[in-house]
């Protein structure tokens, strides 16, 4: 059942099953990116922070504080830039996505609901042909007699066996639907994150050149650590992913289960 899913979600063209706001999304990260600073300093912007750098160095910046690190208000304003453009990536990323994660959301719960009705009805036990005789079938051969409890039995189980199949076809069509939209979500984030990462590495690379240069004219020379403390983590990114790790985590322990069952099936 898993594999059917998995084929009938690939089979299908990305774009009949994903949504505009995912293809939106990707667009709008792919521009960014095009756009985005590289990881590299371009010839201004070196000059730029080595003179800033150069300037703070020799009024004794950065210097240690409360807490003990060495910071600056350039580096802190490196830092609070960092912060602000990731966290636009994400939180309009979340925008764009609302409808899909909301969308993924209603098609995981239908999921767990057929499966939970799926596995009652796969409890429940057939009933078994009768092996008495009813009135004006004293003379019939047993053959005959055995037949036609065989058909009443196929008869009153009819009803659950098409039950059934209707619910493993809507579980097929519902797994396919969700697998392809959660691909396109995690591809999605895949691009955010991409975009997120280039910015903090430029990031780190305006605060090196910055910080290298205050070293070289710093009064307290040695004493002023030889490199900045690592950057944070980005907040967007962290508050993005709580608000939707729990949803993750079912739907890959639901991908993981449907895997194993699929593997136990052919074996």
């Amino acid at each position: 059942m898993y594999t059917k899913a998995i084929q009938q979600a690939d089979a299908v063209p990305t774009a009949m099953h994903t949504s505009k706001a995912v293809h939106r999304a990707k667009k709008k990260l792919t521009r960014q990116l095009m756009r985005g600073k590289t990881d590299r300093l371009g010839f201004f912007e070196t000059i730029h922070m080595k003179r800033l750098g150069r300037s703070d160095g020799k009024i004794g910046l950065p210097r240690p504080s409360e807490n003990g690190e060495w910071t600056s208000t350039r580096k802190e304003l490196e830092v609070d830039a960092y912060q602000e453009k990731t966290g636009k990536i994400w939180g309009e990323l979340q925008l764009c996505l609302n409808e899909n994660y909301s969308r993924r959301e209603i098609l995981l719960d239908r999921l767990l609901q057929l499966q939970a009705e799926i596995i009652k009805l796969q409890n429940m036990a057939d009933a078994l042909p009768q092996k008495a005789r009813k009135p004006g079938e004293e003379d019939l051969p047993d053959d005959l007699v055995r037949t036609r409890r065989e058909r009443e039995a196929g008869k009153a189980n009819a009803p659950k066996h098409a039950k059934l199949a209707t619910l493993r076809r809507e579980y097929e069509e519902t797994l396919g639907e969700l697998i392809e939209l959660h691909r396109s979500i995690l591809e999605t984030d895949h691009a955010a994150r991409h975009a997120s990462d280039r910015i903090k590495s430029h990031t780190i690379r305006r605060i090196g050149v910055y910080w290298n240069s205050a070293l070289r004219v710093h009064p307290q020379g040695v004493g002023m650590p030889s490199c900045p403390e690592p950057l944070p983590p980005a907040r967007g990114e962290a508050v993005y992913k709580e608000n939707h790790q729990l949803q993750n985590d079912k739907i890959e322990r639901l991908l993981t289960l449907q895997a194993e069952r699929e593997k136990e099936r052919k074996a």
